[in-house]
């Protein structure tokens, strides 16, 4: 009996763990990142144009739906996320794209020193472009206003 009052905490315990980790995964309701983005992008099937934006968590009851939006305020798209874990700490926050051919698509969000990120689900048009003749991806990254560019060739096959 004693054995399994023992089990029980340990299973309490483990799944309380668990969901801290979950919910601590999603950049925080009041945080706002903001970016220059240098080239013409796709967040789910829409197409954005080059420029600065801001992301931020569009439902503070629901950390996984975020907000990308024009700096003059006409453009905004909603996107769901899920949470994925890294193996290092970023130094930065940066937004991640993927280069597929001509074509760049917001891929991941992650804040400084939080080793989760924000993973955006693949959507069609992304999908058959990885699929087709431009199977080659890259992945960019673009940091906070006032930090640099970077590009890193990765393939995503």
């Amino acid at each position: 009996m004693n054995n399994l009052k023992n089990l029980f905490f340990v299973l309490c315990l483990v799944s309380g763990c668990g969901l801290t980790t979950a919910v601590s995964a999603q950049i925080p309701s009041n945080v706002s990142l903001q970016a220059n983005i240098p080239y013409t992008f796709m967040v789910g099937n829409t197409r954005l144009a080059a420029g600065k934006y801001t992301v931020k968590v569009a439902d503070d009851n629901d950390l996984h739906l975020l907000e990308i939006k024009s700096a003059d305020g006409y453009t905004s798209v909603f996107f769901e996320t899920v949470a994925a874990v890294s193996n290092e700490i970023p130094g930065k926050t940066e937004l991640v794209f993927d280069k597929i051919g001509d074509d760049y698509f917001l891929s991941q969000v992650w804040l400084v020193g939080n080793r989760s990120e924000n993973q955006l689900f693949e959507s069609k048009i992304q999908q058959s472009a990885k699929a087709g003749e431009k199977s080659f991806a890259e992945k960019r990254s673009v940091t906070e206003i006032g930090r640099a560019i970077k590009s890193v060739e990765k393939k995503l096959r």
